[in-house]
């Protein structure tokens, strides 16, 4: 089981991409009214026009840094297989074999 940090920094990337697009849905329907790139960059910058794309970044740099931490994490505890992902949810049972999962008898 070889750890790739392209894993956790494309896993994260996608987990951005999804909560982001959350995020901007349930604004656009009025369930809520936080948005968060917007508290994030209002934290480096007073007005708005410059917060939110300051917050977007911090955003997405954040989420990179979540997905590597936990690619890490579940490298470090020598679960990183296919198979256990698949168990736990956090991959379709479709997914290819890798390399990790040839020792639970991957077909």
């Amino acid at each position: 089981m070889n750890y790739q940090a392209w894993q956790g920094v494309v896993g994260g990337a996608a987990g951005v991409a999804a909560m982001s697009m959350l995020m901007r849905m349930a604004l656009g329907m009025g369930m809520t009214r936080m948005e968060m790139p917007l508290i994030l960059g209002s934290m480096l910058r007073r007005r708005r026009a410059e917060a939110r794309p300051l917050g977007m970044m911090a955003h997405l740099v954040n989420g990179l840094l979540f997905g590597l931490a936990y690619a890490a994490v579940w490298y470090g505890i020598g679960v990183g297989s296919q198979a256990w992902s698949t168990a736990s949810g956090s991959a379709p049972p479709s997914a290819p074999c890798t390399e990790s999962s040839r020792r639970w008898r991957c077909r």
